[in-house]
C-alpha cells in the first residue's frame, strides 16, 4: 500500500467511534491497540500497520516513517491518543497517523467506550451492555458505573470469562451475558421509582464482578477463585466507584453493598430491601434458565429429562 502526499485541507473531528467515521476527516480520539505489525513499502521503506479498536469495531491505520516513528510494538489492549486522518482505500475505511501516544491513565468516562469489541465473544451482548448503561438516568449511578469501568483488569476480563465452569454460562463471554441478562430480567419488575429501578439495574449488572478475577481468559478458576468468595472480590473492585457514591449519594452506595451482600451469612445482616430480592430473583432465573437450554441442547423435542454437570433438568414435554 501508498500513501498519497497530496496535501488535503479537512475538518478536525472531536472523538469518534471507530464505527461512525467518515473518509477524508482529521480524529482527535482515544483508542485501543488491537495489533501492531510491521510492513514493508514497495521502496524497501518500513512502516507500521496499527488496528485500533473501541467498543463499536476497528479501523487499520497506518504510520507511515515521513510522518511517525515507532520503534517497537506496543501490547495489545494499550490505551493510545491518537491523530489520525482517515481515508477511503478500495472498499474499506483506513488512516494514516499523525501521532500515537501511551494514554497511562483513563478518565473514567472513558471505561465505556474503550471496551474492545473485538475481544467480546459475541459483540451483540456489547451492544446490549452498552445501551443498559447509557440508558441511566441518575448521574451518581452513571457516575459509579464510570469509575468501575476505568480499570482495565476489569474490563477486559468482563469480556471474555466465564460465568462459571460448568452450571451456566459457562464458555468465553459467559460472564457479560449472563450480567446483562440478570439486568433484563430486573428491569421487568415493579418498581416504586425510577431510582429504585436504576440501583437494581446497576447491581444487577454488577453483581458478579468479582468473577473477573475468580476465572481467568482460559476459562481457568484462578487462585483467587480457589482462596476467595467472588462475592467479597465484587465489594473489593467496585471500591473506587463506592468510595466516589459515598461522597454524591451515600445511601446509593449502601444499598448497593446490601444487595450484594445481606443474608449470605448467619451472622450478617438479613434482607432489608425488596431490591435485594428482585436482584437475586433475577440471578436465579438467569442461572436456571441457562441450566435448561444447555441440558436440553442436544435432545429431542420430546425428551423429558437432561442432565448438565451433575445436575439432573426436567420439562414437559409439548402437548
Amino acid at each position: 500500500m501508498e500513501r498519497s502526499n497530496t496535501a488535503v485541507a479537512v475538518p478536525q473531528v472531536a472523538h469518534s467511534h471507530l464505527a461512525h467515521l467518515e473518509p477524508d476527516e482529521r480524529i482527535r480520539g482515544t483508542y485501543r491497540i488491537h495489533s501492531m505489525q510491521m510492513r514493508r513499502r514497495s521502496d524497501g521503506a518500513n512502516f507500521w500497520e496499527v488496528t485500533l479498536a473501541d467498543r463499536t469495531g476497528i479501523l487499520v491505520t497506518y504510520a507511515w516513517p515521513e510522518q511517525l516513528e515507532i520503534a517497537y510494538p506496543w501490547p495489545r489492549h494499550t490505551r493510545v491518543q491518537v491523530e489520525c486522518l482517515t481515508r477511503r482505500f478500495g472498499q474499506k475505511q483506513v488512516a494514516d497517523l499523525r501521532s500515537l501516544d501511551p494514554l497511562p491513565e483513563m478518565e473514567p468516562r472513558q471505561g465505556l467506550d474503550l471496551l474492545p469489541r473485538p475481544l467480546c465473544p459475541r459483540p451483540e451482548v456489547l451492544d446490549r451492555f452498552v445501551s443498559l448503561v447509557q440508558g441511566l438516568k441518575n448521574p451518581a449511578l452513571r457516575g459509579f458505573v464510570d469509575h468501575v469501568l476505568a480499570r482495565d483488569e476489569t474490563t477486559l476480563n468482563l469480556l471474555v470469562v466465564p460465568a462459571s465452569q460448568v452450571y451456566h454460562h459457562a464458555y468465553f463471554g459467559g460472564l457479560l451475558e449472563h450480567s446483562v441478562e440478570v439486568a433484563e430480567i430486573a428491569l421487568r419488575l415493579p418498581y416504586p421509582d425510577d431510582t429504585q429501578r436504576e440501583i437494581a439495574l446497576v447491581a444487577s449488572l454488577f453483581h458478579d464482578i468479582g468473577k473477573t478475577r475468580t476465572f481467568d481468559r482460559s476459562l481457568r478458576r484462578t487462585p483467587a477463585g480457589n482462596l476467595v468468595c467472588h462475592d467479597h472480590l465484587t465489594l473489593e473492585i467496585c471500591a473506587p466507584g463506592l468510595s466516589w457514591l459515598d461522597m454524591v449519594w451515600p445511601e446509593g452506595g449502601l444499598l448497593l453493598r446490601h444487595v450484594w451482600t445481606a443474608g449470605h451469612s448467619r451472622h450478617g445482616p438479613l434482607p432489608q430491601s425488596a431490591l435485594l430480592h428482585a436482584v437475586r430473583l433475577a440471578d436465579r432465573l438467569s442461572a436456571e434458565q441457562a441450566k435448561d437450554q444447555a441440558a436440553f441442547a442436544r435432545s429431542s423435542p420430546g425428551q423429558s429429562w437432561g442432565r448438565i454437570g451433575r445436575e439432573t433438568r426436567w420439562r414437559a414435554s409439548a402437548f
